[in-house]
């Protein structure tokens, strides 16, 4: 559900999400933090580390659950650098290419500037942060590359001008596709994915009918290793993401005609959370978390304006925002946003139609 022109193919594109500082949020008419109302605004802290780096264990030690830690993709240097699979992507556009992947950036996280094309036939956006740079995951537009299945794909760049590109086979799979695939780093260290499985091609993957199992991979060894029993199942189920608050992971997806869907999980099965309206008409969430809590950024039902934002707890409650920024910097309406934290300020993220 992140844009009106959105068919699966085999398989689905993975770019990442970040679980990183909380969003600010803008307010045009005072330009100042403010901790009340909904339409309120909150300036940005542009110290916040990304939670993601600090996280990741890429020495081979021993992680958190105990678990024996192994690299992770980003710790051999060619991940940044190497073409790979998706090379077409960056530099020139495709003829066949309908999104192009944009970026603005802010000194203050309210006024965004664009900053240009950094990709092109990706959608349904998501944004790691993680050792320095970014990973980028998404679907990519029919006809630009051949796609294995049950295979997730990823963009890296450290300066958003050189990147790198990789496929991950998912061993055990149940299903043909990863579809919307969001990377994060667990609490432990461990990288893993989640995403919607299904083999069914060639449809909007949100107009699938019956029960939308989100699934998770971890990084392996091996590479990329499906878990057995889904993470959580409903009608409907698109864009899901995870992130971490205070030992709760917390999954956020796309319910189809009913706005984002939240269930929490302390180490068993994830468990709904009734939110009300709250976050009735949004779609495409983007999750961070740090140790001041949970953000969360969305696509507006129209794809006009800037972002929505909202905060969350660990509980799985969601609180309105405002919006995450002033404007739209863009020239077009910005599909599947995210937005963090960046070098010295922040990053605006969007898949917009061409």
């Amino acid at each position: 559900m992140k844009s009106a022109y959105r068919t699966a193919v085999l398989p689905a594109l993975l770019l990442a999400s970040a679980c990183v500082a909380p969003v600010p949020t803008a307010d045009a008419d005072r330009g100042r933090p403010e901790d009340t109302g909904a339409d309120d605004t909150a300036e940005a802290d542009d110290t916040a580390d990304t939670a993601d780096t600090a996280d990741t264990d890429e020495t081979g030690d021993t992680n958190d659950s105990g678990d024996p830690a192994v690299p992770l993709p980003w710790a051999d240097p060619t991940f940044w650098t190497e073409p790979g699979p998706l090379a077409i992507l960056v530099g020139s556009r495709p003829s066949a290419a309908r999104y192009a992947v944009r970026i603005a950036t802010s000194v203050d996280g309210v006024h965004y500037t664009d900053a240009g094309t950094i990709a092109w036939g990706l959608s349904s956006l998501h944004v790691l942060a993680v050792d320095g740079g970014l990973v980028l995951t998404g679907m990519v537009d029919p006809g630009l590359v051949l796609l294995s299945e049950a295979t997730v794909y990823a963009l890296a760049t450290r300066d958003l001008t050189t990147f790198g590109s990789v496929a991950w086979p998912v061993a055990e799979a149940a299903e043909a596709m990863t579809v919307d695939a969001a990377p994060y780093v667990a609490a432990d260290g461990r990288l893993g994915v989640v995403y919607f499985g299904t083999s069914e091609a060639g449809v909007d993957p949100a107009t699938i009918p019956g029960p939308h199992a989100i699934r998770r991979a971890w990084w392996t060894e091996a590479g990329l290793v499906e878990e057995p029993a889904p993470l959580y199942s409903e009608d409907g189920l698109v864009d899901p993401c995870v992130c971490t608050l205070d030992g709760t992971e917390v999954l956020f997806a796309t319910v189809a005609d009913d706005g984002v869907r939240v269930a929490t999980s302390t180490g068993g099965p994830f468990a709904a959370v009734d939110n009300g309206a709250a976050l009735s008409g949004n779609t495409v969430p983007f999750c961070r978390a740090d140790a001041d809590g949970g953000a969360l950024v969305t696509q507006l039902p129209s794809d006009e304006g800037p972002p929505p934002a909202f905060r969350w707890s660990a509980d799985g409650m969601v609180t309105p925002a405002g919006t995450a920024a002033d404007a739209n910097p863009f020239d077009g309406p910005c599909t599947s946003p995210a937005i963090l934290p960046w070098q010295d300020g922040w990053l605006m993220v969007c898949a917009i139609v061409m």
